[in-house]
């Protein structure tokens, strides 16, 4: 499969999906913080535990042709499962990630796509849209309020 040029971009969603109802304050807080978002690469990029969480995932999606990054940040797996052939999308509430994402995604021979949202409020997306979906590390954590 030939990779297209990256033309990463950010989708605008409606405000209403980027609530922050299901977030602590001091989570938001986190989430907003431009200085997390920038020392984010330099703490947790180029691990062993990287390359590790990515062969897992590509073995338990074998055969997928889409995926869904939930909680997306600096964009390190959505990326590298577009470079796989997939049809990538990350999802993040935060736009500091996001932007994070969307700079690294543009060096990339893949399209990406990023959505800024609530990962608890995807409401906007169909069931079927993708054939599946990871979330990483602690984001589902980071949810509160939520049952069933």
């Amino acid at each position: 499969m030939t990779c297209r040029p990256s033309r990463a971009r950010v989708w605008a969603v409606r405000t209403d999906h980027t609530t922050t109802d299901s977030l602590a304050s001091t989570t938001w807080q986190y989430v907003n913080s431009s200085a997390v978002a920038a020392e984010y690469d330099a703490t947790y990029a180029n691990t062993p535990l990287f390359e590790f969480d990515t062969a897992v995932i590509a073995e338990a999606a074998q055969g997928a042709q889409s995926i869904l990054d939930l909680g997306c940040g600096t964009g390190r797996h959505v990326i590298a499962f577009a470079k796989r052939g997939m049809k990538a999308v990350g999802v993040d509430l935060s736009p500091h990630m996001l932007a994070l994402a969307q700079a690294k995604a543009r060096s990339e021979p893949c399209r990406v796509s990023l959505v800024q949202a609530n990962i608890a409020d995807l409401g906007f997306l169909r069931d079927d849209t993708f054939d599946c979906a990871v979330s990483m590390f602690s984001t589902i954590g980071l949810i509160q309020g939520r049952t069933g």
